[in-house]
């Protein structure tokens, strides 16, 4: 159901039929000279006399080179510079619009989206003035935009998930986000000075490569005319930039050996230079060490969304809703982004054309029923994205309580414990019709809880008393709520029924606001 659209651009990507193809270019004026190209070489380096020689023993005559049209039979051969790049595109056929052209063009067409890789390029004559101009067309079977020559393949449930390789984000893998050098974590006491040793990363390794970096340190010292003797964090901030990402294109002398040999070059810088070392090296104990230095970061590439940009691209769009009043359009990231009740709301409006409804009908109708379950169990405020370690307790139960409801499963034994904690009272009667629900579909629930609302809810109440802990464990009372009520030895029941009250602090009575009622009349 989702729309494409090209991630640098923007535009929404269309997927054409060939039939959509041959009506398109059928309704350019009449009497214009049309040529059908296939693309086969865009825009890259090479000789490619392979390809132009199978273009010709497959019988194409013509073929467009770098833009200019060239015979394959000629006597002297096609010859192009191995170190420059290359377009070629055969030339399928050469036309003029105008009736009884189409089973013709459509034999063009299909000949060049073969060749073309479900591409096909279609010069355009146009007049202006006397000047004679051949336009280029685009066109795919692809989802695709065809200016810029961006395609889109078949896409899966697969490309919507960071688990698979086919959506997952190049860059982080689908993590979200990406190790890199952090400046900080690479001065470990700046109170320290730089002759006390206060660059981490140069106070390790073998003596040769320290020595190598005692000569670099001295070098940058006396480069910008520091005092190795003073604490880190009273250097001079140009210096500090120069020793974490590099001195650019000045070049830093350096003396090496005992004849004290100098070589100018510049700095690459601590940063660029732990970054590339981790990248680059096969050691596991070169890139542990390295990892000390680095840090977390949302993925540059998708922002933290770990999807790929292509993916992100794909959005679904809904109806005006009454709080919105505009239409909105989501990606799936965008999506899970929202709450749950935000997302029912989007859901139910989204905007489908008749053959959308007889695709996704019942997953638009299987996600709207998993999304009340969550708003029954007063869940409605979590987003979609919500990690599940950051969760409580009680919410992580109501969630996997949702999920029962939703099997629709039948002689169960259900046993919570204590489901409404973090609970809002008003969200209590949502939790205990989604219990009852569950008891109705032929299921036992069994439910420890001390709240007043759940206990006068339930069919049958079993107290046990009569203290906590290793002054209890007896049963006190067991029955329906008038049972309960009327026991003589259960606190429980004393408290329900209203025969015991816990008396409101004199402390909390003198902070009380003051309550002012209008007088009657």
């Amino acid at each position: 159901m989702g729309q494409p659209h090209d991630p640098v651009t923007g535009k929404a990507l269309v997927r054409q039929t060939p039939q959509q193809i041959v009506d398109q270019i059928l309704a350019y004026p009449p009497e214009t000279k049309i040529v059908v190209l296939a693309p086969i070489v865009e825009n890259e380096r090479g000789e490619f006399r392979d390809v132009i020689e199978k273009l010709r023993r497959e019988g194409f005559v013509r073929a467009r080179i770098d833009g200019e049209i060239l015979e394959l039979g000629r006597p002297e051969p096609i010859r192009l510079k191995k170190t420059e790049s290359h377009t070629i595109e055969a030339v399928v056929d050469r036309l003029i619009v105008r009736d009884g052209v189409r089973v013709r063009l459509a034999d063009s067409i299909d000949t060049a989206l073969k060749w073309g890789g479900n591409r096909v390029v279609v010069l355009r004559q146009r007049r202006d003035g006397a000047v004679e101009k051949w336009e280029p067309q685009r066109y795919s079977t692809d989802y695709g935009n065809a200016d810029s020559g961006f395609t889109l393949g078949e896409l899966t449930p697969k490309h919507f998930s960071f688990n698979s390789h086919f959506g997952a984000c190049p860059a982080c893998h689908g993590l979200g986000t990406q190790l890199v050098v952090d400046p900080e974590l690479m001065i470990s006491e700046p109170e320290k000075s730089i002759a006390e040793g206060v660059i981490t990363p140069w106070r390790r390794g073998p003596k040769r490569m320290q020595a190598y970096y005692k000569k670099l340190q001295g070098a940058l010292v006396k480069h910008f005319r520091v005092d190795e003797e003073a604490p880190f964090a009273e250097l001079p901030e140009n210096f500090k930039s120069a020793l974490y990402f590099g001195t650019g294109e000045t070049p830093i002398e350096i003396k090496f050996g005992s004849n004290g040999e100098k070589i100018a070059k510049p700095f690459e810088g601590l940063v660029p230079q732990m970054q590339r070392l981790y990248e680059e090296t096969e050691s596991e104990f070169t890139r542990n060490r390295i990892r000390s230095f680095m840090t977390r970061e949302p993925c540059k590439v998708c922002r933290g969304a770990r999807l790929r940009p292509e993916i992100l691209a794909v959005t679904i769009s809904a109806k005006p809703g009454t709080e919105t009043r505009t239409e909105r359009t989501l990606n799936i990231h965008q999506f899970t982004e929202l709450t749950v009740e935000a997302a029912a709301e989007f859901i139910s409006q989204i905007a489908l054309s008749p053959q959308q409804k007889q695709i996704a009908s019942e997953v638009v109708r299987e996600i709207e029923s998993r999304l009340q379950f969550l708003l029954e169990v007063g869940l409605g405020y979590l987003t979609l994205d919500r990690e599940s370690g950051t969760l409580s307790g009680g919410e992580a139960q109501r969630i996997r309580l949702a999920t029962q409801i939703g099997s629709g499963l039948a002689g169960v034994l259900y046993v919570l414990d204590e489901p409404s904690i973090g609970l809002h009272q008003r969200d209590n009667i949502r939790l205990l019709g989604t219990l009852n629900r569950l008891r109705d579909l032929g299921n036992s629930v069994i439910v420890v809880e001390h709240d007043e609302e759940t206990i006068r809810a339930a069919d049958h109440i079993i107290d046990l008393g009569p203290g906590a802990g290793p002054r209890g464990g007896e049963i006190v009372a067991q029955g329906n709520l008038d049972e309960i009520l009327r026991a003589k030895n259960s606190i429980t029941a004393d408290y329900l029924s209203g025969r015991a009250r816990i008396a409101i602090p004199a402390s909390a009575l003198r902070h009380a606001p003051s309550i002012i009622l209008p007088k009657a009349g």
